[in-house]
């Protein structure tokens, strides 16, 4: 399993809008009444969320894995000025609405707080304002558990043999950002889980640069609602236009690929991973596997259960489809696209 959700949150629509298809294009829950996903504002200038002093969105754990370690990230950065009241950053709970606590990262005047299921605070960090952080936590989720913190890099939280299990209720949802300061602005989240050999850690700071099809792929066989394949899920980021246009089949193995606008990065060491998006759902019939091919070689998903109702499906590599390393070069060289199933 190791990479349950990633979102960099370029690709949603702007505004309250955007908040929506977060929550219903992805099955999370979240607050009544949404901030905006705003353009401009992110740690490289794309988009971000906003976040107001009310909102929250829960990811749901337990319907996707049975792992009882949590590793959790995100890139944030908050303005507000000095708060003796704690603030919820991050926190694992039995719940979508937050009961049931496991651990909770809250922000109180300027210094990060961890706390463990019973209330307790296990450690603490300096969290200056108006600077970009990144925060990653590792939780197991027992009795006697455990926690590492780690705020830019550094673990600034160890504690070993504490309570990370509130009760003996197992731990259902990861929640961002419950009633945190206003404002705050996040870049990116990701959710492991410790399964798996690749993706299933720590996986750091990093830049997202996110890119659309293009051009048809060397297979382009699924049925277009009109037009060129490509030119049906080719949603400017931003403006995803959910079945406005879409391309469709009910051949089991038929392929549809795409090329993409090229990726140009300059300045970074490595290519950490390749994250693969697709809005996908099924009229009763089929599935989906994702698809990263490279001449002869294909990298495939495993097979995602849709539904009626559309979901985002994520299948990320760190490696390229002939096993090497990831490279600028070929991923301009890769394509990429959906098996029906």
């Amino acid at each position: 399993m190791a990479l349950i959700a990633f979102d960099k949150f370029d690709k949603y629509a702007s505004g309250a809008t955007g908040w929506t298809d977060l929550a219903s294009d992805n099955g999370y829950t979240t607050s009544a009444s949404g901030p905006n996903i705003d353009a401009g504002i992110g740690r490289f200038g794309d988009a971000a969320l906003n976040i107001d002093s009310t909102a929250y969105y829960a990811i749901p754990w337990s319907a996707k894995t049975g792992s009882t370690t949590v590793i959790v990230g995100m890139s944030f950065i908050h303005s507000s000025p000095t708060v003796s009241t704690a603030k919820t950053l991050l926190s694992a709970s039995a719940t979508a609405t937050g009961s049931g606590l496991h651990f909770e990262i809250a922000w109180i005047g300027g210094q990060l707080f961890v706390y463990n299921a019973t209330g307790g605070i296990v450690g603490s960090a300096m969290c200056p304002i108006n600077v970009w952080h990144t925060l990653e936590v590792k939780c197991t989720m027992a009795n006697s558990g455990s926690i590492t913190v780690r705020l830019d890099g550094i673990d600034v939280c160890t504690a070993v043999s504490g309570d990370f299990l509130h009760t003996t209720t197992a731990l259902g949802f990861i929640q961002i950002l419950r009633g945190a300061l206003s404002p705050t602005y996040v870049d990116w989240v990701y959710l492991c889980d410790s399964t798996g050999s690749t993706l299933n850690d720590f996986l750091g700071d990093f830049r997202v640069e996110s890119v659309i099809p293009d051009a048809d792929g060397g297979t382009a066989a699924w049925t277009p609602l009109s037009g060129a394949n490509y030119t049906n899920i080719d949603d400017a980021l931003q403006s995803y236009d959910d079945d406005t246009s879409y391309i469709s089949s009910s051949t089991v193995d038929q392929d549809n690929l795409a090329s993409h606008a090229a990726v140009t990065l300059s300045g970074l060491n490595s290519v950490k991973f390749v994250d693969l998006a697709a809005l996908t759902r099924d009229d009763g019939t089929n599935d989906v596997a994702l698809l990263m091919v490279n001449g002869a070689n294909t990298l495939v998903s495993g097979t995602f259960t849709t539904g009626t109702a559309y979901n985002w499906r994520i299948f990320a590599s760190t490696t390229a489809p002939d096993t090497t390393a990831w490279s600028v070069s070929n991923i301009n060289a890769s394509e990429f696209g959906v098996r029906c199933k």
